[in-house]
């Protein structure tokens, strides 16, 4: 038994632990640069795979594909706007949020005839 508080009991070489080992540090570069790699490849796929599927949605990407080709002729027939009520009643109180709104523009580049 140690006479000073401060003193430790010498160990010997079986019960210490070996010496640490050098990190490998161009192992793990390595190792995530794979890893990064596989995921930017995931990424992309998945960015290809939401464009085919949008653009295969029957929408052309002018008019909404009406009227035959993109960029061909369209039918125009005039109709008179009118100004009125749409029909539906609902007595009750809140606050009315729509589900789906729409923005119409002019999809005519040129002289109408």
């Amino acid at each position: 038994m140690p006479t000073d508080k401060n003193e430790r009991p010498n160990i010997g070489p079986e019960h210490q632990l070996p010496p640490p080992q050098p990190r490998r540090k161009f192992s793990s570069i390595i190792v995530w640069i794979i890893i990064l790699l596989v995921f930017a490849g995931a990424f992309t796929w998945v960015l290809r795979k939401h464009e085919d599927t949008t653009s295969s949605s029957g929408r052309s990407p002018r008019g909404g594909g009406r009227g035959g080709a993109a960029g061909g002729p369209a039918s125009v027939s005039p109709a008179t706007a009118q100004k009125g009520d749409i029909g539906i009643y609902l007595d009750a109180i809140g606050t009315v949020t729509p589900v789906y709104t729409s923005s119409i523009t002019s999809q005519v580049n040129g002289i109408v005839t």
